[in-house]
């Protein structure tokens, strides 16, 4: 996978500038496309870069995007897991080097150590969220990556650090995740 920084062939970063925001959000746009490491993929993907903790890299998340913002479901390929792809290409041993997702945007806990982290399902949400909203020192924008993908263990060090975290699921999701919350014994969901 030959993936590159500047987004400005990226469909989906492409509709993000096209959006009408004022002009302190134009400002944070490419500023939280550099933080949040968003990546463009030769094969025309938009990538969502994972790190951990610590900072180090996990994957990428590599989605298809349509020129109106949309998942792009109809393209053969539309998604992949840049581990998986290099294990295709036999450049990893996924045996030898278990691959972990976690969630997107956990490298920017550095830049704000005391920001209230709101999570959301999808990577573009966090982004649009991060852009729409931001402000690094008081809160934080990340994505869990899907409906099913908040639990405990990936919450865990969040709440070990004393953070506020938020919960923010789609429409769809609410009950779902209030049912997690209550599980997690966490109450703070919108």
């Amino acid at each position: 996978v030959i993936a590159k920084r500047n987004t400005e062939g990226d469909t989906l970063c492409n509709w993000l500038r096209s959006l009408p925001w004022d002009d302190e959000q134009r400002k944070r746009l490419p500023v939280i496309l550099k933080d949040y490491a968003v990546g463009h993929a030769k094969q025309g993907h938009t990538i969502f870069w994972q790190f951990d903790y610590d900072g180090k890299l996990r994957t990428g998340k590599m989605m298809l995007y349509k020129k109106d913002g949309h998942r792009d479901h109809d393209t053969p390929g539309n998604f992949h897991w840049n581990h998986n792809l290099l294990h295709q290409a036999g450049r990893v041993n996924l045996e030898a080097t278990p691959y972990k997702t976690c969630f997107f945007g956990l490298q920017m806990l550095s830049l704000a150590p005391h920001a209230t982290i709101n999570i959301v399902e999808s990577e573009k949400t966090a982004l649009l969220m991060a852009i729409a909203y931001g402000n690094h020192d008081q809160q934080l924008w990340m994505a869990c990556g899907g409906l099913e993908m908040i639990t405990r263990e990936r919450l865990k060090p969040l709440i070990d650090q004393g953070r506020q975290i938020i919960l923010y699921p789609d429409r769809d999701g609410i009950d779902k995740w209030k049912v997690k919350a209550e599980q997690m014994h966490y109450d703070r969901l919108t």
